[in-house]
């Protein structure tokens, strides 16, 4: 192992172009973590050295990460990918949650405090009143939400104690 202090900038450079290949996310935190180490380790010894981390260009790597992070559509292969994981998902209370959060396109804490209760079948479409931003918003589930619902409503048989459509496994008397 080399010393912090004796290693060239090519070193440097090699080591991260070879880290943010494979994790770009772990590449900068890590060379950011060998920044703030060897400028600690030069203040604390007042040695003369120059922090040859502070010279390697994260610029285009950062970018990269930044235009990944970015919101966007789901492709049609990763909502398959999404949807059939929730199949196979270990609980399967969780896994009808995420698909019926995926049909409705509402936000996981609305559908988290439905309750059992809220869904009303009306002219044969079961639907329930969503509240966003301080507004109420009328949700009809398509045929595909309504299956969902009522395996939810057959898998919430074993929680009778929870008044909710989608309760935790875990639930208790005492908390949702």
């Amino acid at each position: 192992t080399t010393p912090i202090v004796n290693l060239t900038l090519k070193e440097i450079k090699e080591w991260f172009d070879k880290k943010s290949m494979s994790t770009p996310t772990e590449a900068i935190k890590s060379l950011n973590l060998a920044k703030h180490m060897t400028r600690c380790l030069i203040e604390d010894n007042e040695v003369d050295i120059p922090n040859r981390f502070t010279k390697v260009d994260t610029k285009p790597i950062k970018k990269s990460i930044d235009q990944a992070l970015e919101k966007r559509p789901m492709t049609p292969e990763e909502y398959k990918a999404l949807w059939f994981a929730c199949d196979e998902w270990h609980n399967p209370v969780e896994g009808l949650f995420i698909q019926f959060v995926m049909q409705t396109s509402s936000r996981g804490k609305a559908i988290a405090e439905l309750k059992k209760d809220d869904v009303k079948k009306v002219k044969g479409q079961y639907q329930f009143n969503n509240l966003h931003k301080g507004k109420r918003f009328l949700i009809v589930l398509n045929q595909s939400a309504e299956d969902i619902y009522l395996k939810a409503l057959e898998k919430a048989k074993k929680y009778p104690i929870s008044p909710y459509l989608f309760p935790n496994y875990i639930y208790s008397a005492n908390g949702k």
